[in-house]
């Protein structure tokens, strides 16, 4: 069975140009999917929340494979803009090719939702006829023709789910994509890179040197907040509220380190007790406090890359001759604040020792800087 829509995870490097686009039928955004296998977030996609409800197709329009979508078709999926802000009708996974990718019937990019409203239906139910609360939905395909269906769901999600819809229609919008130019020494040249530095989504030739992220308090599985040090920017991102703010390395006037403490743990791995320096970062443009990390692991550590990483973007054409191209080949791990390995560098203050595993992941990290 075709699958309508491929949308997923991908930017284009040039983005739309939102004043050109009137009607509802130009309508588009950044996010348009060319490779499922493109990994441009930031984080790991399975950690972004996705919402799932039981489904069954009341009606639907006479669009391609109509008859399949309405037979097989028991899931209602919402994907939010990290994961391509797609309404998505799948297969269970009982059915033949029974991957998650495999299973999907139908996947309407949000942005072409025209309308998503509450309706009451009158359906029979042992010989009475009872109101049944149902979703019309309403939205274009690829060929600009509005197409049309009723999704039947639990009366209690119905209001949910358009809420839902809407919020991340909204979402969608030129604020959430904006645009930053970025000097980026390739080579012997130096090129311009778009960045679109309020989102979770990495540009080309953008590369994760440190990152911290917050999982739910209660599940533990989905991400909350991120908080990252590129090669181009710092920011911090909340899923829950899918907004972003950043600084680009250049604007970076002062580091401020407050609340430095000592906090002690016990290792249940090692036996043993370890202690880590913990602190909170705030980040200065024009004088003004403008983005602060709380409770991070190593602060000097970070401090020190992100000193390095401003260091070289003031002067995008000039290179230290000890610093490696950016490639496949020598990009390791970034440096993660919630690897225990990272904390254990907080005793280099009293012992003169340094944690060899960290010093080396922060120079490594440092070599990617451009």
């Amino acid at each position: 069975m075709a699958i309508r829509f491929a949308y997923c995870y991908r930017i284009e490097k040039i983005p739309f140009d939102y004043d050109k686009m009137k009607g509802a039928n130009k309508e588009q955004s950044p996010l348009t999917s060319v490779n499922r296998n493109t990994a441009s977030l930031a984080v790991d996609p399975t950690l972004v929340k996705q919402f799932e409800y039981d489904l069954k197709i009341a009606k639907v329009s006479d669009i391609k494979d109509s008859a399949n979508i309405k037979q097989y078709a028991k899931k209602l999926a919402i994907l939010p803009i990290e994961l391509g802000n797609l309404l998505q009708l799948k297969k269970l996974h009982d059915y033949p090719l029974n991957d998650d990718y495999n299973n999907v019937l139908l996947q309407i990019p949000i942005i072409r939702i025209q309308r998503a409203e509450p309706a009451e239906m009158i359906t029979t139910h042992l010989l009475r006829d009872v109101k049944d609360l149902q979703i019309d939905i309403k939205f274009l395909d690829e060929n600009e023709n509005t197409q049309s269906m009723m999704l039947n769901v639990e009366d209690r999600y119905v209001n949910v789910i358009c809420k839902k819809i809407d919020e991340l229609k909204r979402v969608d919008n030129p604020r959430y994509w904006l645009r930053r130019d970025i000097p980026y020494k390739l080579g012997e040249s130096t090129i311009t890179v778009i960045i679109f530095p309020q989102t979770p989504f990495l540009a080309e030739n953008e590369v994760v040197l440190w990152s911290n992220k917050k999982l739910n308090e209660i599940t533990n599985k989905t991400i909350v907040k991120l908080q990252a040090l590129t090669n181009f920017r710092i920011f911090e991102y909340e899923f829950e509220m899918h907004e972003g703010h950043y600084l680009v390395i250049s604007d970076i006037e002062d580091i401020i380190l407050t609340n430095k403490r000592w906090i002690s743990h016990k290792n249940n791995d090692k036996g043993c007790i370890e202690t880590t320096i913990v602190g909170d970062l705030t980040f200065i443009n024009q004088g003004k406090q403008c983005i602060t990390f709380s409770e991070i692991n190593d602060p000097d550590s970070l401090t020190r890359l992100l000193k390095a990483a401003r260091l070289m973007s003031q002067n995008p054409t000039k290179r230290n001759k000890d610093t490696k191209e950016v490639s496949e080949e020598n990009i390791e791990k970034p440096i993660d604040s919630e690897d225990p390995t990272i904390g254990e560098s907080a005793e280099e203050e009293e012992t003169g020792q340094r944690d060899t595993k960290s010093a080396d992941a922060a120079d490594s990290a440092e070599s990617m800087i451009v």
